[in-house]
């Protein structure tokens, strides 16, 4: 969605495939945060992983992709 927003090309079964996301991962691991951060700077968004509250969501820089609960 974020990629089709700033058109920029991007296929979802490729990147399922390629950073190895499927639907038996548990989306609450470190794995699937490390790799949806690698999935963004391949399509070439700069991207981090931040833990943080929401308190403090307006410190940072947006737009974001954001987990409520954890």
């Amino acid at each position: 969605m974020v990629a089709r927003f700033h058109q920029i090309p991007a296929e979802p079964s490729a990147l399922l495939r390629e950073f190895q996301f499927n639907d038996a991962d548990d989306t609450n691991s470190p794995l699937a945060d490390i790799n949806l951060v690698r999935a963004a700077k391949s399509l070439g968004f700069k991207a981090k992983f931040i833990a943080d509250t929401t308190d403090k969501l307006s410190e940072h820089v947006l737009p974001a992709i954001a987990r409520h609960f954890r």
